[in-house]
């Protein structure tokens, strides 16, 4: 067993993450890794569109923005096709981005158990022969993954099932996981000692659509606040530094429109083919056949999910598929994507680079035009990325013209 439950002084951590919005809880767990001794924190974040296969609700440049403000040094981006992939996907390509770096020696995320030797040894579990067929067995039973899954792993590593069913648990497993198995980079394979430590948080304050405790709200409780109140309710619960940015965002009318969000999903998916959502990744099983029936009928996105669940499939792989097909992603990508992407930086953050840049394993730039010149894996990827963009864009309360993925500067904060 490998895990690390030491000091992180003088290293550089990493952090998964998506703030949408970065509020207090995030600035909390960036403070508690500096008082511990961190010398920067580098964060790789999601796009447009996040891991539940949903808009975020601000562009990923103010996002970004944002969370250097409230304490990040570094942001880079994880593609659109890896931030919307199930947890496992989500998982491995955003720790292999870290690790790409070549300078992260901590990997911190925050869990609803906060024991790493705990969270290490359920990964372990779920990469035994044994589970593999007793995951099969509990299929069979026409249940959906999560389910099974977490009855297979629960044979072999007694209380793991009740850890795979909270939400944080599980993409904090799926890093252990990552991390388990390794990464190659050209003819660099990078094994478990040679990666980052990994280092479960506690959540601190509210759970996932629960009102603010200790002054720290959920952003799921957030985005709900701003859609009713505006982004001037989110001052309480928002670091100061971030809070310019929010105002910023909704007096320039980008904050996401939902309305047009859903008519913009709707429309691309009505009148899809079965045979159009079979090539999308997660399909198969009639599920194409369901969602190709539902995306005719609904007139709303929640009924189209409601008419395509079933007990087998879940809402959050109907979402994946639903929106999968709308920006037309591709069925398989490579498992870490072929670039870094830096959105945002502070003055240690840029100091940082400098010094580690020759020991990073894949190109790195501020402009995604160029690191689509990297190859044709490279091309594809930032092409999606930036037609992900421009669909967002168009999805704001004030619709934004296309193109800005390719001509957005990277984000310089200043905390001094």
């Amino acid at each position: 067993m490998y895990f690390a439950q030491k000091n992180p002084a003088k290293t550089v951590v990493g952090i998964v993450c998506e703030y949408n919005p970065f509020h207090s809880g995030h600035a909390w767990m960036i403070e508690q890794l500096r008082r511990q001794g961190a010398e920067a924190v580098v964060c790789v974040m999601s796009g447009p569109f996040v891991q539940r296969a949903e808009a975020a609700y601000l562009p990923t440049y103010l996002r970004a923005r944002a969370a250097v403000a409230g304490g990040a040094d570094l942001v880079f981006r994880l593609p659109v096709a890896w931030a919307v992939a199930s947890a496992e996907g989500f998982a491995y390509a955003a720790v292999g981005l870290l690790a790409a770096l070549g300078c992260v020696q901590g990997l911190a995320f925050g869990a609803e158990t906060a024991d790493t030797g705990r969270l290490w040894q359920v990964a372990e579990g779920l990469e035994e022969e044994g589970f593999k067929q007793a995951l099969q067995e509990e299929l069979k039973k026409g249940v959906s993954f999560a389910a099974a899954r977490a009855a297979a792993v629960e044979a072999s590593r007694p209380g793991a099932g009740q850890l795979l069913r909270e939400p944080n648990n599980i993409l904090a497993i799926e890093y252990c996981k990552a991390l388990q198995r390794g990464f190659s980079f050209g003819e660099k394979h990078l094994r478990a000692e040679d990666l980052p430590s990994p280092l479960a948080m506690p959540r601190k304050g509210a759970g996932h659509d629960r009102p603010p405790e200790e002054g720290i709200a959920s952003a799921s409780w957030l985005r709900k606040l701003a859609r009713t109140d505006g982004a001037e309710a989110l001052s309480p619960y928002v670091p100061i530094a971030c809070q310019a940015v929010y105002r910023q965002a909704a007096g320039e009318g980008r904050w996401l429109d939902e309305h047009r969000y859903e008519l913009a999903m709707l429309s691309r998916l009505r009148g899809m083919s079965p045979e159009r959502f079979k090539e999308q990744p997660g399909a198969g099983e009639g599920l194409e056949n369901r969602l190709a029936v539902a995306a005719n009928r609904a007139v709303h996105l929640a009924e189209l999910y409601d008419m395509a669940k079933t007990k087998r499939y879940a809402h959050s792989r109907i979402r994946r598929l639903a929106l999968a097909a709308a920006l037309g992603l591709p069925p398989k990508v490579q498992r870490v994507p072929p670039f870094l992407h830096l959105l945002a930086a502070s003055d240690k953050g840029l100091s940082l680079l400098k010094k580690s840049k020759q020991g990073c394993m894949l190109p790195l730039s501020t402009s995604l035009a160029r690191l689509g010149r990297e190859g044709d894996a490279a091309r594809q990827a930032a092409l999606l990325e930036a037609k992900a963009e421009d669909f967002f864009a168009l999805c704001l309360q004030s619709p934004q013209p296309g193109g800005e993925a390719f001509t957005r500067p990277v984000q310089i904060v200043s905390r001094k």
